[in-house]
């Protein structure tokens, strides 16, 4: 199983590009092939091949957007989830096929996933606590996310935030996850394939 690499700031950002960059630097980019989830209403498409090129080191023919869709017989190194309404995110994805994609990659190819606020989310078993800061536009009812670990992240929380957060959490929702972690703003989490543990 691959990495996982989750923090709250995307690609489409200079300050998130530097933080994932610093835990990927060292791969040699420019040989290396990454399969970008972005939404296509939001228009970033651009701005996170450009920043992938500029600032990470990718060539351009390595990326793969996913409204080309599933690119044939490539394995990517790398498979980014952007940022955004996390149900929105997550119902393009099932909408693409791309949830089984995914999980194929990281799970059975040792493809390392980047997700960035709702793409960290995304990684875990479910999505049920984005109710709490994002709005449900596409009416989802099952929950169910990657599964790529035994847990799910809240993005943009401070210790402190969290804190509070865990404290007033209803309890039939703080035993759904074998771990809840955060996420603020100026951190990575990584949690490797073996031990499941995450570190910032």
């Amino acid at each position: 199983m691959g990495r996982l690499i989750l923090n709250s700031r995307g690609l489409n950002t200079k300050a998130g590009c530097s933080q994932i960059l610093e835990k990927i630097k060292g791969n040699n980019l420019s040989n290396k092939k990454m399969f970008l989830v972005s939404f296509p209403p939001y228009g970033v498409d651009e701005l996170i091949v450009r920043n992938c090129v500029e600032i990470l080191g990718f060539q351009r023919e390595n990326l793969y957007l996913s409204v080309d869709g599933i690119p044939k017989d490539i394995i990517p190194d790398f498979v980014f989830v952007t940022e955004g309404n996390t149900f929105e995110i997550l119902d393009y994805m099932r909408k693409q096929f791309l949830i089984e994609y995914v999980r194929e990659l990281v799970k059975e190819k040792d493809t390392t996933y980047i997700g960035s606020s709702a793409g960290a989310m995304i990684a875990g078993n479910d999505i049920m606590l984005a109710k709490d800061f994002d709005s449900n536009f596409v009416r989802m009812i099952d929950f169910t996310a990657l599964q790529l670990f035994d847990g799910t992240i809240l993005p943009h929380y401070e210790p402190e935030n969290f804190k509070i957060y865990m404290e007033n959490i209803e309890p039939h929702l703080l035993n759904r996850y074998a771990k809840i972690l955060s996420v603020s703003n100026e951190e990575v989490v990584v949690i490797e394939a073996k031990s499941e543990k995450g570190t910032n």
